[in-house]
């Protein structure tokens, strides 16, 4: 019966199509944190036009987080 049990799981992971779709989502909130670490970098040379460009890199971060 155990094997049975089993079994059906299975089935029910091909029907949890939707698992797969946050996947995706997931991805995209990653990208964002990671320019907003190299964004802290750039602060040193903010001097420079990058300030305009981490200026509003840092914002667009703040804002999905």
């Amino acid at each position: 019966m155990e094997i049975g049990k089993p079994k059906r799981r299975i089935t029910v992971n091909p029907k949890s199509v939707p698992i797969p779709t946050p996947l995706p989502k997931f991805p995209d909130p990653a990208p964002v944190r990671e320019p907003t670490r190299p964004a802290k970098v750039p602060e040193k040379v903010p001097a420079h036009s990058t300030s305009t460009s981490a200026v509003s890199s840092v914002p667009n971060g703040s804002g999905q987080a």
